[in-house]
């Protein structure tokens, strides 16, 4: 049974998983985004604010193929994570808040010289991404959801779509 806060929105790719983090300020994401990609060794390509945008986008990070993208044929796999904040109009503190959403794009490779695909995500994929989205504990997150991820409030999101 699927327990976490993650979705794919039916306008997405199949392979790429959706959640909404919840609101937090433009100082708390600077704080907190670099230091949970780097503990996952994933490498900053962008990182901006422009106005009421904030965006962060690693590098395509090379994975091995879980087992069951192994077991459709799949030998290479490479996952790339984006975090946006966009301005909620509700002030925190004296500060503009931001209502947060993390996307994590997989693609996976039959060859060394065959196009990546897109495909959707497996059930192991699947699952390996949740538990990494539930920053904090709630309601939402199974007890058995537990990543080692440091804690950031978060209001959660709708149950998974498949």
């Amino acid at each position: 049974m699927r327990t976490c806060a993650g979705t794919r929105s039916d306008s997405e790719a199949e392979g790429i998983y959706v959640a909404d983090l919840g609101r937090t300020t433009a100082g708390a994401l600077a704080e907190h985004v670099p230091r949970i990609l780097n503990k996952y060794r994933y490498d900053m390509y962008r990182a901006e604010q422009k106005g009421d945008y904030i965006h962060y986008e690693t590098e395509w990070r090379w994975r091995t193929p879980l087992p069951d993208e192994w077991a459709l044929g799949y030998l290479d796999a490479n996952t790339r994570i984006i975090i946006e904040g966009q301005e909620s109009g509700i002030p925190l503190w004296e500060q503009r808040r931001y209502g947060v959403r993390f996307r994590a794009e997989n693609r996976l490779g039959r060859a060394a010289d065959a196009p990546w695909e897109e495909p959707a995500l497996t059930e192991m994929r699947y699952s390996g991404l949740c538990p990494s989205t539930c920053f904090a504990r709630s309601s939402r997150c199974s007890s058995s959801s537990r990543c080692g991820t440091p804690s950031v409030h978060h209001s959660g999101a709708g149950s998974p779509v498949r």
